[in-house]
């Protein structure tokens, strides 16, 4: 006996399959549709680094090269290199100021480097602070650099300022790397060069960055895998980052120290997953000639 107001059970199961167990071909089609992804964050950036990293040193390029003609073929200024004086009071070779290139073009470097805990982009702000979770990963690196291009003088306008010294470089360097891991490194890179600056009288310092590409002959183990983690594949062929601050002495023109950061990664995806990566610190001493 129902109660007023009961459904009859043969009304009750429809609804209760309708509920529960309704067949593929009577759902609507928004059931069957996922829901669209969204873009990421990742993807977004991704895409933002991946164009800047194309187009920044062509860019760069055309820029200075336009500047820099019209401005040369007005004033027809010339950069002078500073003679050397030898012992007997003969003058020698030209050679450029201290710390600096000028006219020579070929550079090779040696550098020595230990591994870091930490990201790209946390770097300033770990070295600022002074806390670097340094590893047990190290390197030793033989570097040849050659000045494709001196980059003649020109005004930066509108502040009127002179930029005088830039160059166009290429460099490949090959890296034997120890402890965490044990492989070869080779990397090929382009690059930018600013002017030979100049803050304290015997005291030269120069910015340099590289970008190319970066290969191990065997796997990378020391380097994080996708994700940041410290598991998962590894990847040979990387993406290569190269910063450099370099100072130099006017007592020793052919000779720069200098410090570098090494980096590796995927470049959101172009190469390995977000997060594959590693960070080197490396001293190195270099001879110009």
């Amino acid at each position: 006996m129902r109660l007023p107001g009961e459904l009859h059970p043969c009304f009750i199961k429809p609804i209760q399959g309708g509920l529960r167990g309704t067949p593929a071909g009577l759902r609507s089609a928004r059931h069957l549709k996922s829901p669209p992804q969204k873009k990421s964050q990742e993807t977004t950036t991704f895409r933002a680094v991946l164009l800047f990293l194309a187009v920044l040193l062509f860019l760069a390029v055309l820029l200075f090269l336009g500047c820099s003609q019209a401005v040369h073929a007005a004033s027809g200024a010339r950069d002078e290199a500073i003679p050397l004086v030898s012992q007997d009071g003969e003058g020698g070779a030209e050679l450029p100021p201290a710390g600096g290139r000028r006219e020579l073009r070929h550079a090779l470097t040696l550098f020595r480097g230990r591994g870091a805990d930490v990201n790209f982009l946390e770097i300033p702000g770990r070295v600022l602070g002074g806390d670097i979770p340094w590893e047990d990963a190290y390197f030793n690196g033989l570097n040849y650099q050659y000045a494709v291009w001196l980059i003649p003088s020109f005004t930066l306008y509108p502040f009127r300022h002179r930029v005088n010294g830039m160059r166009l470089e290429l460099e490949t360097q090959l890296t034997r790397h120890f402890g965490i891991q044990d492989t070869f490194e080779w990397h090929g890179a382009i690059g930018l060069r600013t002017p030979h600056m100049n803050p304290f009288l015997d005291l030269g310092l120069e910015l340099a960055y590289f970008d190319g590409v970066s290969y191990t002959f065997s796997s990378p183990e020391y380097e994080d895998g996708p994700g940041g983690g410290k598991t998962g594949p590894r990847y040979k062929l990387q993406h290569y980052i190269g910063v450099e601050l370099v100072l130099g002495q006017y007592s020793l023109p052919l000779y720069q120290f200098l410090l570098r950061i090494h980096h590796r990664s995927g470049i959101w995806g172009v190469f390995a997953p977000q997060g594959v990566g590693s960070n080197f610190f490396a001293l190195g001493l270099r001879r110009l000639f």
